[in-house]
């Protein structure tokens, strides 16, 4: 015989091995990761503010003509304590913003407006938003669509 094939559960067992060393090499590498976010977040929470990144990459959309436009998009929470000032949020591009809970002040090139949980509202690419939160604390989402 010239070297036999190996057997149904001789494949499964180096399938299973194979996918076991990828899963423990990949939870590895990641299990450093909370540790670095958790120490940002604590510095960023002595400004009175926490960010968390939800989604950070880059995406393609078609025009209306069939070419493809490359995209920048983000996903980023934020929570923001009472009577915390931010005097820029954002930027990079349009952004689509969500008060998940509580309720602040926007300033978006100079009008203020007061927003609840659950509005949602767009900052057109270029505008400038500063955010006020009063006596209540607020969390919103922010996701950014610019160009790439």
């Amino acid at each position: 015989m010239h070297g036999s094939a190996p057997g149904p559960r001789a494949r499964i067992f180096r399938r299973l091995l194979a996918a076991t060393i990828v899963t423990g090499s990949a939870l590895c590498a990641l299990s450093a990761l909370p540790l670095q976010a958790a120490a940002q977040d604590r510095q960023r929470a002595d400004s009175g503010v926490v960010t968390f990144d939800r989604f950070v990459g880059a995406l393609v959309a078609r025009t209306p003509e069939g070419r493809e436009r490359p995209l920048r998009v983000s996903m980023r929470n934020y929570i923001i304590q009472n009577r915390t000032r931010l005097p820029r949020v954002g930027g990079g591009g349009t952004m689509v913003v969500h008060v998940r809970a509580g309720s602040l002040t926007t300033v978006i090139d100079g009008k203020r407006q007061e927003r609840l949980a659950d509005q949602f509202w767009v900052v057109p690419s270029g505008a400038e938003m500063a955010i006020e939160t009063g006596e209540d604390s607020a969390i919103i989402q922010v996701v950014t669509i610019g160009a790439r």
